[in-house]
């Protein structure tokens, strides 16, 4: 789409000294001046904005580097469908880049989620301190996981991971209880006859949880045993 200032605008001196045609394409912006031409990447391009006047209007398309463009005396209708259109060219483009990104990260993404899957698998404990380090890998790549599912191929492995990724981001306290919650069971479990065993008085619950909680600060409350007197 390509706007332009109307020849009112023009004689009457509100499209500026230097009169500005805008045209919208796939990969960025191109610029019409009578000093020549310029293409815009969309990279390069910040928010773009229109305002409403009197009787024409304006659009302000401001650049990264501080910069921007403006095309002035433009029709009100054409503006503001222009702004939309520009709006909608960049994001797609951001996305497709954001996808394409993913693409290429994808490896250490499977990766990451295979390990995630089992991390929290129950199989070992799962400390506190090594959950906020996995998190930290997660959210390195915060910005990919918000890339729309339409974008992703269709085979489905990377979208699942990326789902899980996103998953664990929203409740990584969640996931690490849940699978203390199993590994602690499993151990009680599995060493029950040593727990009903090791002292004159089977240990209690509390005790054998405590006994195979991996954390690095675990409290202990100590109670006595009091024996009947025969």
């Amino acid at each position: 789409m390509r706007i332009s200032p109307s020849a009112l605008a023009v004689f009457f001196g509100r499209a500026g000294d230097a009169p500005v045609s805008l045209q919208v394409e796939d990969g960025g912006l191109k610029v019409f001046r009578k000093t020549g031409d310029e293409f815009i990447p969309y990279e390069r391009v910040d928010e773009p904005y229109f305002e409403r006047h009197l009787f024409w209007a304006s659009v302000y398309v401001p650049l990264t580097d501080g910069t921007f463009i403006s095309g002035r005396g433009l029709s009100k209708s054409a503006a503001a469908v222009f702004h939309q259109e520009i709006l909608n060219k960049r994001n797609a483009y951001r996305e497709k880049r954001l996808a394409d990104e993913l693409l290429a990260r994808s490896p250490a993404i499977i990766a990451l989620a295979a390990h995630i899957q089992e991390t929290t698998s129950g199989s070992h404990y799962f400390r506190y301190r090594s959950c906020e380090a996995l998190l930290a890998q997660v959210q390195r790549f915060d910005g990919l996981l918000k890339v729309r599912q339409d974008l992703l191929p269709n085979t489905g492995e990377l979208r699942a991971c990326v789902d899980l990724l996103t998953k664990f981001a929203s409740a990584s306290e969640i996931a690490r209880q849940n699978c203390n919650r199993q590994f602690v069971q499993n151990e009680k479990e599995l060493f029950r006859d040593f727990f009903d065993h090791i002292e004159a008085h089977p240990l209690t619950d509390a005790q054998r949880s405590a006994v195979v909680t991996d954390e690095d600060n675990t409290l202990v409350i100590a109670g006595a045993v009091q024996e009947k007197l025969r």
